[in-house]
């Protein structure tokens, strides 16, 4: 390469040598553990693994997220005097990334929230009695009790329906599933 046959000499080793460092160091910083970056995935899997609790995750790496776009613009403020008379171009630059990590990590707090909204919704807890005066409509889709979270919202988007007959494991009728108090449930905060 670079005509003499040595590596190291030319200008297409000098772009392909720069090329590999600068793709280090990007899959380097990919690995620190806050979102939206892959580090911060392998943390929110972490936390969710020693919780039990996926939006307590999502949290965790989301603030981790949030530090580290503070940290990047910190470093170059600190920093600038051995950065050199073009540290301004620096700072431009870990403003942009600060800007992007923020936002990755403040749209993950938002699906946070969304998750512990669906993870609170519980088909025995919305359930309304079956009152014995009144016939059941014929031809409700049926739920199986015990149902929560992402599981009783796949059940209801399988049948769409405004009112769904809830069935103990012996397939006896034990209330009514009314969508709008799911809705209500998702819409009400904790």
């Amino acid at each position: 390469m670079g005509g003499r046959g040595r590596p190291g000499d030319g200008i297409l080793d000098a772009v392909l040598w720069s090329l590999g460092w600068v793709n280090l160091l990007v899959a380097l910083f990919n690995l620190v553990p806050g979102l939206p970056l892959d580090g911060g995935r392998v943390l929110r899997a972490v936390v969710w693994g020693v919780t039990g609790d996926e939006a307590l995750g999502v949290r965790v790496a989301a603030w981790v997220g949030r530090l580290t776009a503070v940290a990047v613009v910190a470093w170059v403020l600190l920093f600038r005097d051995r950065l050199g008379p073009s540290w301004y171009v620096d700072l431009a630059l870990a403003v942009i990334v600060g800007a992007v990590l923020w936002s990755g990590a403040t749209d993950a707090l938002r699906q946070a929230d969304r998750l512990a909204r669906v993870n609170r919704l519980h088909l025995d807890r919305l359930t309304a009695p079956l009152d014995p005066a009144v016939p059941v409509p014929a031809g409700l889709p049926t739920l199986p009790m015990g149902l929560h979270g992402t599981g009783l919202l796949r059940a209801m988007a399988a049948h769409p329906a405004t009112t769904y007959l809830v069935v103990d494991p012996q397939g006896r009728a034990t209330g009514l599933l009314h969508a709008d108090a799911v809705d209500d449930a998702y819409r009400r905060k904790p």
